[in-house]
């Protein structure tokens, strides 16, 4: 069994739940088959958000993964309510630490807005995961993508940035999602990107 710990939080729409499209309860079942502990919550409204950042510090998770819809400023709950990058990371400061991972599953949910917010926070998360596609992910590729993140970082026993990368490389091989992580780097203050080519801004 891998050393780290997942929390699932998902937000989706209605019709979403109903159609079974949830790619965070799919994550869930293929962390069950690499055997890593993991915990599933839906997450209706900014309230259950909150009671599930509280959750996931009890569980002792060391990554939290958000499925929503959202685009670049910011994810949309279940129940129509639009955060901010900055909301959400308010959100989150009673949980995010450098040792833990934030993956979002939401439209842009890698824009390097979350990490603007992250910034002026008091706590950051180490690495936050996501895709800067302006197009947006659907369903199939987020389960796929998601997919071939938990099998690396299963397999590598560790969520470091070697597998982390390796993860990213194989998930942007087999999904057009322009998947990204932004790493926190305390000589510099500031989120750095992997990979370097994608957008041609970013930067290791």
């Amino acid at each position: 069994m891998a050393d780290f710990k997942v929390f699932i939080a998902e937000s989706n729409g209605a019709d979403d739940f109903y159609c079974g499209r949830m790619d965070g309860f799919a994550a869930g079942e293929v962390l069950k088959v690499q055997q890593i502990e993991t915990r599933y919550r839906a997450v209706m409204n900014r309230d259950f958000l909150v009671r599930a950042v509280k959750e996931a510090h009890q569980f002792g998770a060391d990554i939290f993964h958000l499925s929503c819809h959202g685009d670049s400023a910011g994810p949309r709950l279940h129940d129509g309510t639009d955060l901010s990058w900055d909301e959400m990371a308010d959100i989150f400061q009673p949980f995010a630490n450098m040792d833990r991972i934030l993956v979002n599953s939401i439209c842009q949910g890698g824009h390097d807005g979350i990490a603007k917010a992250f910034k002026a926070k008091s706590n950051k998360f180490g690495f936050i995961c996501g895709s800067i596609a302006k197009t947006g992910i659907y369903f199939d590729d987020a389960c796929l993508a998601w997919s071939v993140l938990y099998n690396v970082l299963g397999s590598a026993n560790s969520a470091n940035k070697e597998a982390f990368q390796t993860a990213i490389d194989k998930m942007n091989s087999v999904v057009a999602g322009d998947f990204v992580y932004r790493r926190w780097d305390e000589p510099s203050k500031t989120y750095k990107y992997y990979p370097i080519s994608k957008p041609k801004k970013l930067h290791r």
